[in-house]
C-alpha cells in the first residue's frame, strides 16, 4: 500500500512515467504494475480536467494555435492533455463544432476521423492527427486494441487455469447462448471456496484494482452478478 501511494502521488502527467519506473523497479515492483497504476492515475487526472479544455474560449484558442502553425502534439504536451483527446478537440473545431456538448451525430463523425484519419481532407491536420494517435499511450484506437488484446489474454489464462484444475464453468459466449442476462467472464457450475469465501463466478480485470476502479466495477457489474449468481470474485 505504501508503494502504491508513493507511485500514485508521484504521477502528474505523461512525462512522469520514466522517472517513477526507474525508482520503483529498483524496489522490486513489476513494470506492468507500475504501468497499470500510471494509466489509472493519468485517466483520473484527465477525467477531472478535460472539461476545462472544452470550453468555447479554450477551443477557439487552441484552434487558433493550430491554425497559426503550432503542432498538435506540442500543444497537447504544453497543456498536459493526451494527444488523441486534443486531436479530437481540433477536429471538432475544424468541422465547426465549437459548442459543448456535441450532438450524437457530431461525436460519431469526429470518432470516425480518429479511427480512420485518412478520411480527413486537410493534409496537415490528417498527418498531425496520425502523429497524436501514434505517440499517445493512454487514449486512441491503437490503445483500445491493445487493452482489448490484454483483456482477452487474461480471460484465456483464467479459463486455462480452471481447465487445469478440473473446475467446470460456463464462459461468456455459453452464458449468452443460454440466455443469461449478465455475463461475468466465467460462471462456475460448481461453487468453490477461496480463502473461506464461496465463489460462484469470476471476472478477470487486466488492470490494477485501485479504489476508483473497484467502485466503478462494483456499480457497473459486480452487484448485478452477486444479485443473480451469489458471491464471486
Amino acid at each position: 500500500l505504501k508503494a502504491y501511494t508513493e507511485i500514485y502521488a508521484a504521477i502528474d502527467g505523461r512525462s512522469s512515467l520514466q522517472q517513477i519506473t526507474k525508482k520503483h523497479l529498483d524496489q522490486g515492483i513489476q513494470y506492468n504494475t507500475i504501468l497499470s497504476i500510471y494509466y489509472q492515475k493519468y485517466q483520473d487526472i484527465t477525467r477531472k480536467t478535460l472539461h476545462h479544455h472544452k470550453t468555447l474560449a479554450k477551443k477557439q484558442k487552441y484552434f487558433r494555435m493550430f491554425s497559426d502553425g503550432q503542432n498538435l502534439v506540442d500543444i497537447a504536451e504544453s497543456i498536459n492533455l493526451a494527444p488523441t483527446l486534443f486531436a479530437r478537440i481540433i477536429i471538432e473545431c475544424s468541422l465547426g463544432f465549437f459548442d459543448e456538448p456535441l450532438e450524437a451525430n457530431a461525436k460519431t463523425k469526429v470518432s470516425t476521423f480518429i479511427k480512420d484519419p485518412d478520411q480527413i481532407v486537410d493534409l496537415r491536420l490528417r498527418e498531425e492527427v496520425k502523429e497524436c494517435i501514434d505517440c499517445d499511450d493512454n487514449y486512441g484506437p491503437l490503445v483500445d486494441r491493445i487493452k482489448q488484446s490484454i483483456g482477452l489474454e487474461h480471460e484465456f489464462i483464467l479459463q486455462d487455469r480452471l481447465h487445469g484444475l478440473g473446475i467446470p464453468f460456463l464462459n461468456e459466449d455459453q452464458m449468452r447462448d443460454r440466455g443469461y442476462p449478465k455475463t461475468p467472464d466465467v460462471k462456475l457450475e460448481i461453487p468453490i471456496c477461496v480463502a473461506g469465501h464461496i465463489i460462484n463466478w469470476i471476472d478477470s480485470k487486466a488492470s490494477f484494482g485501485d479504489e476508483y476502479s473497484h467502485r466503478k466495477n462494483l456499480k457497473d457489474q459486480f452487484l448485478a452478478y452477486k444479485n443473480r449468481y451469489g458471491p464471486g470474485m
